[in-house]
C-alpha cells in the first residue's frame, strides 16, 4: 500500500508540474497533452561484483513489461513522460547443464524529457528520450531445478536507476499515435542486500503502443 501510494503523488506531482508548464503556452494546440499504453518484451540481466565463479555462465531473462504512459507538452516538439511498468527482470545462470533463474519482478516508474523530430509532409516522428526511474519491488526469486527460493528478505525492495532510447511515433488518425521504441535501462543501485556481493539491474525494453491526445 505505501508503494502504491508512493507511485501515485509521484505520477500526481509530475502532472500537476507539466500541467503548469503547459499553461505557460499561448494555446493548448502548443503542449497537448496524451495518454496511453504499452506492452513489450524485458530482455533482462544484472551486473554482478564479484563475477560468478569460472564454469558458470550468466545470460538475460526474457519477461514482458506492460504499462501506462501520460505524454506532456511543455515546448515545441518537447515532451515530457511518466509511465507506470510492471517489468519482469532478473538474469539467469548455467553450468554443466543445470540452470537457475532470478526472477526480480516489480513496478519502474520512468521520468523522461523526450524530443520529437518532425518530418514535413508525414505523419511519422522520430524521437529520443532519457531519464530516470524508480522501481518498488514485487517479486524476488530464484528457480533451480524444480524448486523456487523466495529470497525478497535479501534484496532491496526500491532501486533506481537511469535510462534512454529511441523510436517512432505514427499518428495513425488526429489525435491517435501509436509507438515503437527501445530503451536501456541501468540500475545505480545495489539490490543485494547481503555482504557478499553486488548487483545492478540491466534491462533492455522493446515496446509498442498507442496513445491518444485528451486537449
Amino acid at each position: 500500500m505505501k508503494q502504491l501510494f508512493a507511485v501515485c503523488l509521484m505520477l500526481l506531482t509530475v502532472a500537476l508540474c507539466a500541467q503548469q508548464a503547459s499553461a505557460q503556452g499561448e494555446m493548448a494546440a502548443a503542449n497537448p497533452i496524451y495518454f496511453g499504453a504499452r506492452a513489450g518484451l524485458s530482455l533482462a540481466n544484472a551486473s554482478l561484483t564479484p563475477d560468478l565463479p569460472a564454469g558458470i555462465s550468466k545470460g538475460s531473462r526474457t519477461g514482458l513489461a506492460a504499462g501506462a504512459i501520460a505524454e506532456f507538452g511543455v515546448a515545441p516538439n518537447f515532451f515530457i513522460d511518466a509511465e507506470a511498468l510492471y517489468v519482469q527482470g532478473g538474469f539467469k545462470a548455467t553450468a554443466s547443464g543445470a540452470e537457475a533463474t532470478a526472477k526480480f519482478d516489480f513496478i519502474s516508474i520512468p521520468i523522461s524529457a523526450k524530443y520529437k523530430f518532425m518530418i514535413e509532409n508525414s505523419n511519422v516522428k522520430p524521437f529520443i528520450f532519457g531519464g530516470g526511474n524508480v522501481g518498488f519491488d514485487l517479486k524476488a526469486e530464484i528457480e533451480s531445478g524444480g524448486t523456487t527460493q523466495d529470497v525478497k528478505d535479501s534484496t532491496e525492495s526500491v532501486d533506481f536507476g537511469v535510462h534512454f532510447g529511441a523510436g517512432i511515433e505514427i499518428e495513425a488518425s488526429p489525435g491517435v499515435n501509436i509507438m515503437l521504441d527501445g530503451r536501456y535501462q541501468l540500475g545505480l543501485k545495489d539490490i543485494d542486500k547481503t555482504s557478499g556481493g553486488e548487483a545492478k539491474a540491466q534491462n533492455i525494453l522493446i515496446m509498442a503502443g498507442v496513445s491518444f491526445k485528451v486537449n
